[in-house]
């Protein structure tokens, strides 16, 4: 514990000495070169709007010389590289008025190229308006039947996905440096930034923005930012440091919850009270770590040349360096209070590779998600008032359903279960399932891995998925009787007979989608941003119906725990079921007396109120 204590502390003294390194001498030099920037040409916009995003002071300087000069299309460029016209209210008439009129063959090559990105945005933000679609099409057929090696239409192409030119013999550095990764569209571009070609370009330009022409130099020094952000990848992630950081809150506040409560409201003295607050210490510790790790590996990017890869590694990263901490942390705790005798290397690997997998799973199916959602908002977008507030939760829910059948395969993969070996444990198996009509083929034990560790659990949702994990320690004949394992078993059974995972599920999605329902009425009597009340009720609603429905399901889990007890008590296990769950107990160091404070967050119900109730349960003792 105190060696956590000590990495924690470390961590955090080494993180606030990363604020402290160098940035990148080019960096430097193109940054001095941008505040001479004075024009408000597209061209200018676009290069300070794009240094903004993450150095503010660069989009003060562009929206100031926009109200300065009066110009519209600089503006418009300039809400391009923003993501949005605030701080231009007054241009939101004039740029309406462009896209209104569309593509004028009067107007000069890059006015008409920014017209029609105008266009795009406009169906964009309006997918279901087929008007605004079709003009959108015309606007883009027009500017690859006019494509240039301008550099606007260059930074246009990236943004709206058009045909990118063929460079003609005379074109600028900057537009030669921006071709020659074309926005990174390909994995090999990742992993061979940059050419020798690409650091000549980028050299060169460096040398000739002392003498260059406004114009010239803002297309310069956003070439260069284009390729420095590349080259180094926290460059463009540092701004948005905290936000990252902030993605990691909800699923900490979930994982941590509890532990934090056991911490604070644990106060007995016995072995079983302290090692729950040593685990829960280790739990918190290591959670702290991951925002410490990603700010960090920011820092470090911003200083360190590295692959474009790296920037999104770097967000990732920070799940893998904790999670071995835990899994160290966790065993040597194990190892000081006997659940086991030795931390083998075997055993480490082995858990370390199985928690790896399963954040990897997650981190992988979250970054599908959170793709996949950012791309339904635009489908959603037409939605208005409560139905549009609850559109993309219950999208986001129907995909994690159809990817539930296949968890438990991914767990009996990644966990390296194997079947029932044991003759007669398998005979005694198959004997119990085919009382109740199910196949013990869907029994399956996990590895325990050199710890006392005993526990047992149903996988899936539907029952062509359905899997019953044993962990390896109720097979063994001198901790738990044959009878017991089999009353463990049988109260499996019992969730797999009552379908309780698909009721919890059906329950859960039900009362969350109905909460965000609840949250979202003030939208019936007022729109966005007409009243700060409504707002801070819609906005608050997906995270107090979160709160509520998983309070809710934990008393429904406990109840379908008792009604699991009672199946296997009306089979005649009520007093082998009772015996397995006092080792069960006494395996796990779990509490002798539960917290009051845990008692809401408890999903299986306290081994006293399970024992009251299984002795209530009429025949438990008979049976075979």
């Amino acid at each position: 514990m105190r060696g956590l204590r000590f990495i924690v502390v470390l961590s955090v003294l080494v993180l606030a000495a990363s604020y402290a390194l160098p940035e990148p001498g080019g960096l430097t030099l193109l940054k001095s070169r941008a505040q001479r920037i004075g024009c408000a040409e597209p061209a200018c916009m676009i290069a300070l709007g794009e240094m903004g995003k993450d150095y503010p002071e660069f989009t003060g300087k562009a929206e100031a010389l926009a109200r300065e000069k009066g110009d519209a299309w600089g503006a418009l460029a300039l809400g391009e590289a923003k993501g949005d016209l605030s701080g231009l209210e007054g241009f939101s008439g004039a740029i309406g008025a462009i896209a209104s009129q569309g593509i004028v063959p009067a107007r000069g090559l890059d006015e008409n190229y920014l017209a029609a990105y105008a266009l795009h945005m406009r169906s964009a933000s309006d997918p279901a308006n087929p008007a605004a679609a079709a003009r959108a099409a015309e606007a883009k057929e027009w500017a690859e039947s006019h494509a240039s090696a301008s550099f606007v239409y260059f930074y246009l192409a990236q943004k709206a996905d058009w045909s990118p030119p063929a460079l003609p013999a005379g074109a600028g550095d900057a537009e030669r440096l921006l071709a020659s990764y074309g926005g990174f569209k390909s994995a090999w571009e990742f992993v061979s930034f940059p050419t020798a070609e690409q650091e000549a370009l980028a050299r060169s330009l460096e040398a000739d923005l002392g003498g260059a022409s406004r114009e010239r130099l803002a297309e310069g020094v956003y070439a260069l930012w284009y390729y420095y952000s590349a080259r180094y990848p926290g460059v463009g992630l540092r701004s948005w440091g905290l936000e990252l950081a902030t993605v990691y809150v909800l699923p900490a506040a979930f994982v941590c919850a509890v532990p934090l409560l056991i911490l604070f409201s644990a106060k007995g003295r016995d072995g079983r009270s302290r090692y729950q607050r040593e685990m829960a210490e280790n739990v918190l510790l290591c959670a702290a770590l991951v925002p410490v790790t990603l700010l960090f590996g920011i820092n470090v990017l911003c200083a360190v040349p590295a692959l474009p890869a790296a920037g999104a590694a770097a967000i990732f990263a920070p799940l893998f360096a904790p999670l071995f901490l835990y899994v160290v942390a966790s065993m040597r705790t194990q190892r000081d209070y006997g659940m086991i005798r030795e931390m083998s290397v075997d055993a480490l690997l082995e858990k370390a590779r199985r928690f790896f997998w399963v954040t990897v799973g997650g981190a992988f199916l979250s970054l599908l998600l959170f793709t996949a959602i950012l791309n339904l908002q635009r489908l959603t977008a037409p939605l208005k008032g409560p139905l549009g507030e609850i559109a993309i939760p219950a999208i986001a829910i129907a995909a994690m359903l159809a990817i539930a059948p296949f968890v438990p395969g991914f767990i009996e993969v990644v966990s390296r279960s194997r079947e029932v070996e044991d003759r007669e444990t398998r005979a005694r198996m198959s004997a119990l399932c085919s009382r109740v009509g199910c196949s013990a083929e869907s029994v399956r034990v996990l590895p325990s891995t050199g710890s006392t560790y005993t526990n047992a659990m149903q996988v899936g949702i539907f029952s062509g998925s359905v899997r019953i994990f044993l962990f390896a320690n109720l097979l063994d004949k001198a901790k738990f009787a044959p009878r017991e394992m089999e009353a463990v078993v049988a109260h499996e059974l019992g969730h797999v007979m009552k379908n309780h995972l698909l009721k919890s599920t059906v329950f859960y999605v039900s009362c969350y989608l109905l909460l965000l329902t609840v949250f979202s009425t003030p939208l019936f009597f007022f729109a966005k941003g007409t009243n700060a009340a409504a707002d801070l009720v819609v906005s608050a609603g997906p995270y107090a119906g979160l709160g509520i429905t998983l309070l809710a399901t934990f008393w429904l889990r406990r109840q379908l725990e008792f009604e699991a007890d009672a199946f296997a008590g009306g089979l005649g296990y009520g007093d082998a079921l009772l015996s397995a769950l006092k080792k069960i107990s006494r395996a796990n160091l779990a509490f002798s007396r539960r917290p009051k404070a845990l008692r809401f967050l408890d999903t299986h119900g306290g081994l006293n109120e399970r024992m009251r109730r299984l002795r209530a349960v009429p025949g438990r003792a008979a049976g075979p």
